[in-house]
């Protein structure tokens, strides 16, 4: 009697049975695709992924210490002669005065080609009548052209004295300025001197910039400028 069963309590169990030991198809795909999203393995490789990739995409080169010193004594006349000077006086210290600071703004008008709009239309140049051994000539003449080529080294000058030698010297110390270590370090890229023009009096760049030193009375047919500096055009005669 015990042994006996329906055939109906036959088919219930061995139904039950079934169910019981194979999950349904449909669950065994939900179950798998739940793992997928959800694995914190299936994630982890990924998540590492865009972690290192991340930076490489963003990220650009900072500029170096000598790169922003550049920047911005290029954009301050001041401060470049400051730390110019050295170049020419390593010996005389540097007495800044307030008069070079407003000789700076002028030529910093010029530089930025607002001199007209500043002064007035009708203004062709400027005068600066100083007294003698005030850093006039090395301000205008030798630190101002050696400061603009950093920005702009197509610029084409004409410098003119009342004596070749003057105007010579002047070429000289503008020159020594430029190919010293200090200046190329910071604008070598920037500043490249022609190899096929390159003498005391004349001298040319890579960017066709140029700069001419002659004396008053000399010949100079041919020759021009976007900028003529002339320093001490008349001497007194006793």
């Amino acid at each position: 009697m015990n042994k006996s069963t329906s055939p109906g309590s036959r088919k219930r169990n061995s139904s039950s049975s079934k169910q019981s030991s194979t999950p349904p198809k449909a669950s065994k795909k939900s179950y798998a695709s739940l793992s997928n999203e959800t694995s914190p393995k299936a994630n982890a490789p990924i998540t590492e992924t865009a972690a290192n990739e991340a930076p490489t995409a963003s990220t650009s080169p900072l500029p170096t210490l000598l790169q922003i010193e550049a920047e911005k004594l290029t954009r301050d006349l001041p401060a470049f002669v400051r730390a110019a000077w050295p170049i020419l006086e390593p010996v005389t210290p540097l007495l800044w005065n307030w008069h070079l600071d407003l000789i700076c703004d002028y030529l910093t008008l010029i530089k930025e080609a607002r001199f007209k709009d500043v002064c007035g239309a009708h203004c062709e140049g400027i005068i600066f009548n100083v007294p003698p051994r005030t850093m006039k000539s090395l301000l205008i003449t030798v630190m101002f052209p050696a400061w603009l080529w950093t920005s702009d080294p197509a610029r084409r000058w004409m410098f003119a004295s009342y004596a070749e030698k003057l105007s010579t010297q002047h070429s000289v110390y503008r020159r020594n300025i430029m190919r010293s270590p200090w200046y190329q370090e910071r604008w070598g890229h920037v500043v490249r001197f022609s190899r096929d023009q390159n003498q005391k009096t004349q001298y040319e760049n890579t960017a066709r910039g140029s700069m001419l030193a002659t004396a008053m009375g000399a010949l100079a047919t041919g020759f021009g400028g976007d900028v003529l500096v002339f320093d001490d055009p008349l001497v007194e005669r006793i």
